[in-house]
C-alpha cells in the first residue's frame, strides 16, 4: 500500500507488546513468555503463527515484519477467494466477483492489513470453516470427518482471537434449529461432533497453562479487563487515547467503574455492580449501552480518525440494510439461501453482543462486516442472469 511513512508505522501494541515478544521467546528457547519471564493468558494462535513467519523471513534473509506483512496480505487474498466463494451460495458468479472486490477495497480491511494483526489470519480460518459447513449443508453431507474438520477450524480461530469462543454454540444452535425434524438427529450428532471437536482443540492449550500456573482457564483471561476498559475509556489516563467526548451521567457511570475497579475482580462482580448502578441512574446506564452499541461500529481504541470512520461506515451501512431487506423479502429465496442469509445475521448479531460487552471498536467487528457485503447486491441484482455453479443454486 502507498501510505506516507507516519501511516506505516506500527501502532498495534498487541503485536508490538504481546504476540511479537511472544514469537521471538518461543524461539530463542524461552518458552511462551514476555519478556519479564510471566507467563501471559493470552491464546498461542497468533504467536505459533508469527513464529513460522520469522522462520520464513530467516530462510529468505528478509525482514520479519516485511515477511509477516507478506503473509498477512496472502491471506488477505485468499479471504477474499473465500468471500467469492460464500457469496455463490446466493449470487452468480459475476456477481459474487464484484462482491469479494468490495469486500478486497473495504478501507477498513486494508488499513487493519498495512500491519501485523491478528485479525487477518483469523479470517482466513474463519471464513474457511463458514464456507466448508455452508458446503456440508447444502450437501446434506452426512460425512462426520467434514464436521471434525469444521471444528478444528472454528477451534483454531478461537486460539487466534478469543472473541471467537461462542461461535461453534452459535453455528450448532441454528443449525438445529433451521433443519428438517426428519432430520433432527444426524443434525444432533453433527452439532456434537463439531462442538467437541472444536472446544477439544483448547484442551492442549488448557492443560500447559494449568501444569504452569496450577489454576484452570477456559481459554483466556483477557475478558474481564476488555469488560472493565469498555465501561472506563473515556476517563482512563492512557496516553495514546484522546479526550472522549460524552455525556456527564454516563461519564459519572464510568468513574463510578473505575473508582471500583479493584472489587470487580470477576464478569459476575461487574454484571451486579453495573444492575446497581441501572437502579441508581437507569438512563445514564442505558445511554452508555446505546454508545457502546453504536461504537462497535466506528470507534478506534485510540479515538482517533472517529468521525471519517463514522461517515464511512454510514455510507458502506445504509447499502447494505437497503439489500439485506431486498434479499429477506423474495420469495425467490431457495432453502439454502435463506439459510445462508440467517446464519450470517446471527453471526454478526454474535460479534456485536461480544464487542459490546468489552471495549466496543470496530476493529472487532471487521472480520464479519465482510459477510454482510453478501448483501449489497440485493439492491439490483435479478434472479434470471447465469446458472448457478453446480450444487449451489443461485438468486
Amino acid at each position: 500500500m502507498c501510505l506516507p511513512g507516519t501511516y506505516k508505522t506500527i501502532e498495534n501494541t498487541d503485536y508490538l507488546t504481546y504476540d511479537r515478544p511472544l514469537a521471538e521467546n518461543i524461539l530463542s528457547g524461552k518458552g511462551y513468555c514476555i519478556h519479564n519471564g510471566t507467563i501471559p493468558s493470552r491464546t498461542p494462535g497468533y504467536p505459533v503463527l508469527l513464529v513460522g513467519g520469522i522462520l520464513l523471513a530467516a530462510l529468505l534473509h528478509t525482514a520479519p515484519d516485511t515477511t509477516i506483512l507478506i503473509l498477512h496480505f496472502l491471506c488477505l487474498a485468499l479471504s477474499t477467494v473465500l468471500m467469492y466463494r460464500l457469496s455463490r451460495f446466493l449470487w452468480v458468479r459475476s456477481v459474487s466477483a464484484i462482491i469479494s472486490l468490495l469486500w478486497l477495497a473495504y478501507p477498513l480491511m486494508l488499513w487493519l492489513a498495512r500491519q501485523p494483526a491478528s485479525e487477518i489470519p483469523f479470517i482466513l480460518v474463519s471464513y474457511f470453516g463458514l464456507f466448508l459447513f455452508f458446503v456440508s449443508m447444502e450437501k446434506n453431507d452426512k460425512s462426520m470427518l467434514r464436521f471434525v474438520l469444521i471444528g478444528l477450524l472454528f477451534g483454531a480461530s478461537m486460539l487466534i482471537r478469543p472473541i471467537a469462543i461462542g461461535i461453534p454454540i452459535v453455528i450448532t444452535g441454528v443449525f438445529l434449529f433451521i433443519g428438517r425434524k426428519k432430520q433432527w438427529k444426524m443434525r444432533a450428532i453433527q452439532s456434537i461432533v463439531l462442538v467437541v471437536t472444536a472446544y477439544g482443540t483448547l484442551l492442549p492449550w488448557q492443560a500447559w497453562w494449568y501444569f504452569q500456573t496450577s489454576e484452570y482457564m477456559f481459554l483466556s483471561q483477557g475478558g474481564l479487563p476488555g469488560m472493565r476498559d469498555g465501561l472506563t475509556y473515556a476517563v482512563q489516563k492512557a496516553k495514546y487515547r484522546q479526550q472522549f467526548v460524552i455525556s456527564e451521567d454516563v461519564r459519572t457511570v464510568m468513574r463510578n467503574v473505575s473508582d471500583n475497579q479493584n472489587v470487580l475482580v470477576s464478569t459476575s462482580r461487574v454484571g451486579v455492580f453495573m444492575l446497581n448502578e441501572l437502579t441508581r441512574d437507569p438512563v445514564a446506564v442505558l445511554k452508555l449501552i446505546g454508545l457502546k452499541m453504536m461504537r462497535s461500529w466506528y470507534a478506534t481504541d485510540s479515538g482517533r480518525y472517529e468521525t471519517p470512520i463514522m461517515l464511512l461506515q454510514a455510507g458502506y451501512f445504509v447499502v447494505i440494510l437497503i439489500g439485506s431487506i431486498r434479499v429477506f423479502g423474495r420469495r425467490t429465496l431457495s432453502s439454502i439461501q435463506r439459510k445462508v442469509s440467517i446464519y450470517i445475521i446471527a453471526i454478526v448479531a454474535y460479534y456485536w453482543l461480544m464487542t459490546i460487552s468489552v471495549l466496543s471498536i470496530v476493529r472487532y467487528m471487521t472480520p464479519v462486516i465482510g459477510l454482510l457485503f453478501i448483501f449489497i447486491p440485493g439492491i439490483w441484482q435479478k434472479n434470471d442472469q447465469e446458472k448457478a455453479m453446480p450444487g449451489i443454486p443461485h438468486l
